[in-house]
């Protein structure tokens, strides 16, 4: 499955999902729609599930809060859950890292 704006683009494929761009949605209900297929891997217990936002210069609070939301339903599911991120995008480096406190599960890679 594959959204894709001017300003985004979400690809899933099995077991991982590639989020690149800039996402500035107005709410954290905004991002349900674009972060459905992120759920529904969750909610399928699906193990083993990668979220490469390597490339994904730009998130906002809103962002930031469905993305943390997403973390915490996979530590209700139980399901393990793996972040792929960049050094070299500042939200990442400082936001990221603060996520691993709500999954003890949740793996962050920088690259």
């Amino acid at each position: 499955m594959k959204i894709e704006t001017e300003d985004y683009s979400i690809e899933t494929n099995d077991q991982q999902v590639i989020i690149k761009g800039a996402l500035r949605l107005q709410s954290p209900t905004a991002y349900d729609k674009p972060f459905e297929s992120i759920r529904e891997a969750i909610t399928n217990k699906q193990d083993g599930l990668h979220v490469d936002i390597s490339d994904l210069n730009f998130l906002n609070s809103s962002g930031v809060t469905s993305l943390a939301r997403l973390v915490l339903d996979a530590r209700k599911a139980d399901v393990g859950f793996t972040l792929l991120c960049s050094e070299d995008i500042p939200w990442q480096s400082k936001t990221v890292s603060s996520l691993g406190k709500l999954n003890p599960k949740l793996t962050i890679n920088f690259k």
